[in-house]
């Protein structure tokens, strides 16, 4: 396995994580630090001071980016829709495409089908009859998206130049505020990297199976600690092209946040939060698809009559709650049940209410 350290934040993968996080969530979910410290203080009954204390050097620097988001409202109008947060990823296909170097390219045909592809988050490339603007709009009357996605999907194959030109503005904009912001996450940055150094130090499986990544190969690895996805751990790769690096970025505040957890909460707060990530009945409609065999996201859209977005979206939470593993085989990824878990997490249900 081929492993490169970043060495400190990348402003581009906290920038696309702090936009995401305050204009891309739906409305159940918290949209700011201060709204993710009030959710955990309420579901485990961590004080809410002892959260705000710890990660108030990410509430500063949040504040800093949406301070200068706040005078340039104008740039963001084409990233994010009121009434589909979920429905497109366009900053994380600006970010794959200059990760690739191909921002230059975007007057080809390929370059294009690619960037639709990854702001529609498919989990394959568009039918090979999609080769031109006419050809785009016929995929997508049919694709199961919002009209706010199919007309700027349309408009994105007309003028990726001024989309691209806006997300890099705001980019340019916020790296400088992002930069000023490190010197006060230094410590947590090295801490986690260390961490996380030491974990990769034995057995790649035995990593896998720590994370959670067992199912996904993980050939060319870039670790970056993160603080805008400060209370997690997040993968980001580029499923469509193979040999994709994959980005492992760690939270800074997720160690310190699981040992509150544990130290706060009780087995009925675990199975409480695993109980509310199945309560929806599109989640448990998926799970029921899987346990027939595994599935991708593309045949599980088609199967459901979501977005793969919508998709994408529910699996995040299923994948994170345990219930679902993930399988990344070259382009293809493709999930099942995880039994194990489900049938450990049924059995310590069963002991409690017993």
């Amino acid at each position: 396995m081929s492993v490169q350290y970043l060495s400190t934040f990348d402003p581009m993968l906290e920038f696309n994580f702090i936009l995401e996080r305050c204009f891309g969530q739906p409305a159940n979910i918290p949209n700011s630090v201060q709204g993710i410290c009030e959710s955990l203080s309420m579901k485990y009954s961590i004080p809410l001071e002892t959260l705000t204390s710890l990660v108030a050097p990410v509430q500063a620097l949040e504040e800093a980016v949406l301070a200068v988001l706040a005078e340039r409202e104008d740039l963001l109008k084409p990233f994010f829709q009121s009434n589909s947060p979920n429905d497109h990823r366009l900053i994380w296909a600006f970010f794959y495409l200059i990760s690739e170097k191909q921002e230059n390219a975007l007057s080809q045909p390929e370059t294009l089908r690619h960037l639709i592809a990854l702001t529609l988050n498919l989990s394959q490339d568009l039918p090979p009859e999609v080769r031109d603007f006419e050809s785009l709009l016929q995929f997508l009357t049919v694709y199961p998206c919002s009209e706010q996605t199919k007309w700027l999907c349309s408009q994105l194959w007309r003028q990726p130049e001024r989309y691209l030109r806006c997300y890099q503005e705001l980019l340019a904009l916020c790296t400088p505020v992002i930069q000023q912001q490190e010197a006060s996450l230094q410590a947590e940055f090295q801490a986690t990297l260390a961490q996380t150094q030491s974990a990769l130090a034995g057995e790649p499986a035995d990593f896998s199976q720590q994370f959670g990544m067992e199912h996904i190969a993980l050939d060319n690895m870039v670790v970056c600690p993160s603080a805008g996805f400060f209370n997690g751990i997040s993968l980001v790769w580029d499923q469509l092209t193979p040999g994709s690096p994959v980005h492992f970025l760690p939270g800074i505040y997720h160690h310190q946040l699981g040992q509150l957890v544990r130290r706060y909460s009780d087995n009925t707060e675990y199975l409480s939060d695993r109980l509310k990530a199945i309560s929806d009945k599109r989640r448990l409609d998926i799970i029921k698809l899987l346990k027939s065999g595994p599935l991708c996201g593309q045949d599980l859209a088609e199967h459901i009559g979501l977005s793969p977005a919508t998709i994408s979206h529910h699996m995040n939470s299923l994948v994170t709650a345990g219930f679902i593993s993930m399988d990344k085989q070259g382009t293809r990824v493709s999930y099942s049940v995880n039994q194990k878990y489900v049938d450990a997490f049924l059995q310590n249900l069963g002991n409690t209410l017993g």
